[in-house]
């Protein structure tokens, strides 16, 4: 008898061990980098819906540089402490998380933000980021996202180009509102989906 406990014994340790390391991996607050596409394999970010994007951006038609604020309503799909967006190449100024500084790294094309404090799921809370540089073609894009033109310039973003222009969930999956303040030089005008507001002038400058 004392020899068959010793064979049964591991079969019971082996299972108890591999159910802990899963639900440690499934209780983690970190939010994935990417949604699991199988074709856009880092496009997307996990336990975050976006539910708003505010961009307030000036173009330098001399440069093609632009400088920007997005602030962007989200909620929270899942116990959330860090979270990444995707954000490729511009210069970040400053980021805050419903008003307070949070920590951010770069990594590639992902913007890693670490939360002031550990959210519930369905927590809502709003992200504002400063930038600005000149967008640069992501090598991994379909579209070119903001690229300049003889015209003047134009975002084709659809399905994965947006990530070069503002901070987004850049995946198709994750459905969005949008606001859009754009201003530009005098000769220029802005046109883009949605429902247009009064412009106003101000210097040599127009913003939509």
């Amino acid at each position: 008898m004392n020899n068959k406990k010793r064979y049964i014994w591991p079969l019971y340790v082996i299972p108890f061990m591999s159910l802990l390391l899963y639900a440690d991996a499934t209780l983690s607050t970190i939010g994935a980098r990417s949604m699991g596409d199988t074709i856009f394999t880092t496009e997307g970010n996990g336990g975050i819906d976006v539910a708003h994007y505010d961009l307030n951006l000036t173009w330098d038609d001399k440069t093609n540089g632009i400088t920007a604020k997005a602030i962007i309503d989200i909620e929270s799909t899942k116990k959330l402490s860090a979270f990444s967006l995707d954000f490729h190449d511009l210069n970040i100024t400053s980021l805050l998380i419903d008003g307070k500084p949070a920590k951010f790294l770069r990594e590639k094309d992902k913007l890693l933000i670490t939360l002031p404090k550990t959210l519930e799921k369905m927590s809502t809370f709003r992200v504002q980021i400063e930038y600005h540089g000149v967008p640069s073609e992501a090598t991994n894009s379909v579209s070119p996202g903001w690229a300049r033109t003889k015209e003047g310039v134009r975002a084709l973003s659809e399905p994965n180009g947006a990530k070069n222009w503002f901070p987004c969930n850049n995946h198709p999956r994750d459905k969005a509102r949008y606001s859009f303040h754009i201003t530009v030089p005098k000769g220029y005008d802005v046109v883009a989906n949605g429902m247009p507001q009064d412009s106003t002038s101000q210097a040599n400058k127009q913003s939509y």
